[in-house]
């Protein structure tokens, strides 16, 4: 097992909570019977201790977005990790998913490159205004 400071990307999961049941999850997400939501205070203790590293800080889940204190989490996660950059559009739901990659991020259709670039949101894949 790789040393978490020599990771690329450090994803902080937030919630167990899905609102879909898919009988593939490897995390189980949405068959969990008791819902987990990180408190703001563990969060903030989580990204504040990353100072320094260099690499992708994200955040995971089940689906991190219907965290009751998602906007707080957001908002702390930019000040701390990316302070300075604008971020146009990234609290509005993107319905078809593939659409917004072939036109947003240089994708095709079922392209294998484009999926991969959208899993790695970093400053270079900030979604752009629409």
């Amino acid at each position: 097992m790789r040393n978490p400071k020599n990771m690329g990307i450090i994803q902080i999961d937030v919630t167990n909570v899905c609102p879909h049941t898919c009988s593939n999850c490897t995390r189980f997400c949405g068959h969990h019977k008791k819902p987990f939501f990180m408190d703001m205070e563990t969060f903030k203790q989580a990204v504040d201790s990353l100072d320094g590293f260099d690499g992708v800080v994200g955040v995971i889940g089940g689906e991190p977005t219907v965290h009751p204190r998602f906007e707080e989490i957001a908002e702390y996660l930019h000040d701390r990790r990316t302070p300075g950059v604008v971020i146009k559009n990234s609290r509005y739901p993107i319905r078809d998913m593939q659409w917004h990659i072939v036109r947003h991020l240089g994708g095709t259709w079922g392209g294998a490159t484009a999926w991969r670039r959208a899993l790695v949101f970093d400053q270079r894949w900030l979604l752009p205004a629409l």
